[in-house]
């Protein structure tokens, strides 16, 4: 199969990116990366590792985030206990009175 100039790899790119479908886009850039001139091949990769980052950091913000409402759990339920166990002793000591 013979090599696509730029102007057909940017064409079907085109297609594609108004379909607006972004595996599709994907799949295409990784599949025809060589294909492209050095300077997009780096500013493809790039892209992705952007991504790849930015994926990342939001899961690390997500994990962050459910991680303090657990804590936040956790300390209202020792105040909670604390309460509980403060109203047992003050109850106890009603009954031995």
């Amino acid at each position: 199969m013979a090599e696509k100039t730029f102007e057909e790899l940017h064409e079907e790119f085109s297609r594609i990116a108004v379909r607006g479908d972004e595996a599709e886009l994907k799949k295409f850039l990784v599949t025809n990366l060589k294909a492209f001139p050095k300077k997009q091949q780096e500013d493809i990769i790039m892209a992705f590792v952007e991504e790849a980052v930015a994926m990342r950091k939001d899961g690390l913000d997500a994990l962050d985030a459910f991680q303090k409402e657990g804590l936040e759990a956790v300390a209202a339920l020792e105040k909670t206990k604390q309460a509980l166990e403060d109203r047992a002793k003050l109850l106890d000591i009603k009954e031995k009175i």
